[in-house]
């Protein structure tokens, strides 16, 4: 019975996420923290147990090396929120870990149906940036690596069960990842359909390559009659080269970021310092939220240690991954081949963009990893230990509830405030700073509501109450450009800006 609820459970994790912008937004990850760790802590009151494994223990270091950064950050309120985005990983890990492994397998086939459903909604709905397929992720990247491991997941199933649905799955998951121009991808896909038919011995009879090429080939095809403009197809695939103008950027943002780590080497600016002390180390003009490298990004947020626990994380799971390898047979042996092969594809593309800043992508990377360790140590929850631990679990709820509606009140704030709503929006900056009293960005939404009621009435008041307002979000983070460039626009008298 636990093991279906898990099971259900996990699945709907994963649907909601892959429609709900990959849990991207502060207000998603926030949300599902809540509903995560009230799963958890309902189903150690059915099961009485924990399971973890070697894998778990990096995961936490990472986690706990967030949350120290928080007291030395240089933005609070971003490490706070990048602390959080990856929290959800605790449950998230304790879940897998408990999972039996035919019902894990089960859940990575779901994963193909759920790319599906993205591709036909997204290419229904033109849910295009550009040119480039998004969906309901909102990043073609994202969206990409995500129909890319079910590529290799419906491989692996019809390596062991030879279904025709699997090839009809592999081919909708492919027009999709075609329709996304994502070159990296595109690369990345090129060489995992190379080493697959080199590391599995299935894939070299012909009567798995030929469906499997045939379906390549009609993908193709396919998304050449949706787009119908083969030229931008082609336009995609002559510019896969070093001198790609977005390659060349990235190598901008990566350069730049090393100056940072020097200075910041050993704890990190704490999470989201990057995109704060930008402005003080870029060699061009450009703004990113996230360096594009998740590696040095890390580093960048959580110093030293905190990169050196992500690349050990990485490395057990391949040991751990190789050593189960020469345990297991036949069924076993061949999800443990897929698994660690897209494990390999994922952290792959982690060091060219952000994927795994989406929860939905790391959530993704660890249900492949979690599974990799055989040896599990099993911690009884007795009815007394469960009864002294609640408190303080349901006090993390809460904690996650508390977050949800501050920057609940955040968000309508905003809305409020850009549709001409000014004093409805003002209460509601308040009580997001009241709820949240570390946040500079309510504060400095609230400077901009009234910057833009200024402008409505013409009324130099209420520059003067946003320049307040911008005084004290500078004071709590005096590194933010952001706040110092709008202090140096307000006028002194009803002049209108913009």
């Amino acid at each position: 019975m636990s093991n279906g609820f898990m099971y259900i459970f996990l699945s709907f994790y994963f649907w909601i996420g892959a429609l709900w912008q990959g849990y991207f937004a502060d207000m998603a990850y926030l949300t599902s923290n809540l509903v995560l760790f009230a799963g958890l802590l309902v189903l150690i009151g059915r099961k009485r147990e924990l399971v973890f494994s070697r894998i778990h223990l990096f995961v936490f270091l990472i986690i706990g090396g967030y949350w120290v950064s928080v007291f030395y950050s240089v933005d609070v309120e971003q490490a706070v929120l990048e602390a959080s985005r990856v929290s959800g990983l605790i449950p998230l890990v304790l879940l897998i870990g408990m999972l039996p492994d035919d019902r894990l397998q089960r859940l990575y086939r779901s994963w193909p149906w759920i790319g599906a459903a993205l591709t036909v909604a997204g290419i229904l709905l033109d849910m295009e940036r550009n040119g480039r397929l998004e969906s309901t992720i909102e990043y073609a990247n994202a969206l990409a690596i995500f129909l890319l491991v079910n590529i290799g997941i419906c491989l692996v199933s019809y390596l062991q069960e030879r279904r025709a649905a699997l090839m009809g799955l592999m081919a909708v998951n492919a027009v999709g990842l075609l329709l996304t121009f994502s070159r990296s991808v595109w690369v990345l896909w090129l060489a995992m359909m190379i080493a697959a038919v080199i590391w599995f011995p299935e894939l070299r009879k012909r009567a798995a390559w030929l469906p499997v090429g045939i379906v390549h080939v009609c993908s193709l095809i396919l998304a050449l009659l949706l787009k119908g403009d083969a030229f931008f197809f082609w336009q995609r695939v002559s510019s896969i080269q070093s001198k790609t103008s977005e390659f060349q950027i990235r190598l901008v943002y990566w350069k730049d970021s090393l100056d940072m780590i020097r200075d910041y080497w050993l704890g990190g600016t704490g999470g989201g310092g990057w995109n704060v002390l930008v402005p003080l180390y870029r060699s061009q003009d450009y703004f990113v939220r996230y360096v594009h490298n998740h590696y040095v990004q890390i580093a960048l947020d959580i110093g030293i240690f905190g990169l050196l626990s992500f690349v050990a994380w990485i490395g057990v799971i391949c040991w751990l991954g190789v050593k189960r390898l020469r345990q297991a047979k036949n069924e076993a042996r061949l999800w443990g081949k897929g698994s660690l092969f897209l494990v390999m594809v994922i952290i792959l593309h982690a060091g060219f963009d952000f994927d795994l800043t989406f929860p939905f992508l790391f959530a993704i990377l660890a249900c492949l990893a979690v599974q990799m360790d055989v040896k599990r140590f099993r911690l009884r929850v007795t009815k007394g230990a469960f009864v002294f631990a609640l408190p303080a679990t349901v006090a993390v709820i809460g904690f996650w509830g508390w977050l949800a509606v501050g920057y609940g009140y955040k968000q309508a704030a905003d809305f409020q405030a850009n549709t001409g709503r000014y004093a409805k929006a003002q209460k509601m900056y308040q009580a997001a700073e009241y709820m949240l009293p570390w946040s500079s960005n309510a504060l400095y939404g609230s400077a901009k509501g009234y910057v833009l009621q200024g402008n409505a009435t013409g009324d130099g008041s209420y520059y003067q109450m946003a320049r307040e307002k911008l005084k004290m979000a500078h004071n709590k983070v005096p590194e933010q450009t952001l706040y110092t460039d709008l202090l140096k626009q307000l006028p002194v008298n009803s002049t209108k800006i913009d």
